[in-house]
């Protein structure tokens, strides 16, 4: 959350999200954020008219940093496979904490102010990452043999490996796992030299 905002502004955002990323948006009433931000409701209300609008702020802010990280590291002058490592990283640390709740509770919801920010923020995040394959391929710093479609559902499929406690409980960290999973994306099975 910004610096710039006002304290009782943060201490909301700050305790909802919490609350929410924790229980989900049903379980979690205005009260309860009121009381883990020790503010009163009426300065909630102040800010916001409800907490689904909460919510939508949280999430607007959550991916608005997260794609100015995406695009940092776009730009940035490493390696095409440091690039992709720090990608997977960051999508990995933007999914961080985030409860089965509230994933069901915001696929649930019927508010479309909230449907079309997810859409919209993942729609322009999608379309920068495409951007970057295509150039890399141009560049030759990627395989041109391999279609774009195959890379996505590749990577889509190396997040459900942190779905597999028996998986994710060999490493001793999460960040092995990624490692481990970039590896063999980019180098397969073979032996290389390091």
């Amino acid at each position: 959350m910004t610096s710039t905002k006002q304290p009782k502004l943060i201490a909301i955002s700050t305790k909802g999200k919490d609350l929410f990323w924790k229980y989900g948006i049903k379980r979690v009433s205005i009260e309860e954020i009121c009381r883990e931000a020790k503010v009163s409701k009426m300065t909630f209300y102040k800010f916001f008219p409800n907490k689904i609008a909460l919510v939508h702020s949280i999430l607007s802010e959550i991916y608005d940093e997260s794609l100015n990280e995406f695009k940092e590291i776009l730009s940035s002058n490493i390696e095409f496979t440091e690039k992709m490592k720090q990608l997977f990283i960051l999508k990995r640390k933007s999914a961080q904490g985030i409860s089965i709740e509230l994933l069901k509770d915001i696929n649930q919801l019927q508010d479309d102010k909230l449907s079309l920010l997810i859409e919209e923020k993942g729609k322009e995040s999608l379309n920068l990452f495409i951007d970057f394959l295509i150039e890399s391929q141009k560049n030759k710093l990627m395989r041109s043999d391999i279609k774009i479609d195959f890379v996505l559902f590749q990577l889509n499929q190396m997040n459900l490996i942190f779905e597999n406690p028996n998986l994710v409980n060999q490493y001793e960290n999460p960040e092995e796992l990624i490692m481990e999973s970039m590896r063999f994306l980019f180098y397969g099975l073979g032996v290389r030299d390091e």
